[in-house]
């Protein structure tokens, strides 16, 4: 499975870091369009408001096409990460450090086991 590239947002900020993201289910889409926020929010049963905070927070950020934001898939896969932890009320700094610790993994078995051992 390819690496996935993120940027990371704030303080931990981390533009060079790549990492693994455990294998979750995704929503069903056409990986090769881009979701626009409604979409992404209807994907997730999430509102737009709860993406936009995401995106505050540094959990999350979104591509922009002119003045709407958009999500590739590897935006979908890290917030299949984020509902997955919000689903059993884990802190938002928690999947903040997870996320963190996603990042600095050198392959895709150690990100599954970190994600399992988080939850």
């Amino acid at each position: 499975m390819p690496r996935d590239h993120w940027k990371f947002e704030g303080v931990l900020a981390a533009p060079d870091r790549v990492g693994f993201l455990p294998d979750l289910p995704l929503p069903h889409h056409d990986p090769t369009a881009p979701l626009a926020i409604a979409d992404m929010a209807d994907a997730f049963g999430v509102t737009h408001r709860t993406l936009h905070f995401y995106e505050e927070k540094g959990l999350l950020t979104a591509a922009r096409m002119g003045p709407m934001r958009v999500y590739n898939e590897d935006h979908i896969r890290r917030m299949a990460v984020i509902n997955a932890c919000r689903e059993i009320d884990m802190p938002i700094s928690t999947i903040l450090e997870l996320l963190t610790a996603l990042a600095g993994t050198e392959e895709q078995a150690e990100a599954d086991k970190l994600f399992r051992d988080a939850l």
